[in-house]
């Protein structure tokens, strides 16, 4: 049967890998990490469960410092945002 995991960092970020295509999956979180340092930022989680993009839910306090945060956004103390194109050369 179809299965997925999340993966916790010693940071606490929860990685969201996708059911099939994990290793480039973690790949691209690689690249993206050198380049733009995103896994030593004020995030919650990183979701990669869709192949074409990744999806950064940044912390409440994150958020509301980058003045993005609405109340109506909020949830869960978390503010989704930051959906990146991922696939091809990253």
């Amino acid at each position: 049967s179809d299965r997925r995991w999340n993966l916790r960092l010693e940071n606490g970020v929860d990685v969201k890998l996708p059911e099939t295509g994990v290793e480039k999956a973690l790949a691209d979180l690689a690249a993206y990490d050198t380049q733009y340092k995103i896994l030593s930022r004020d995030i919650v989680s990183v979701d990669l469960r869709l192949p074409d993009r990744v999806s950064v839910e940044l912390t409440e306090g994150a958020a509301t410092n980058q003045g993005i945060a609405t109340e109506a956004t909020m949830k869960n103390g978390a503010v989704r945002t930051g959906v990146t194109s991922r696939g091809g050369n990253t």
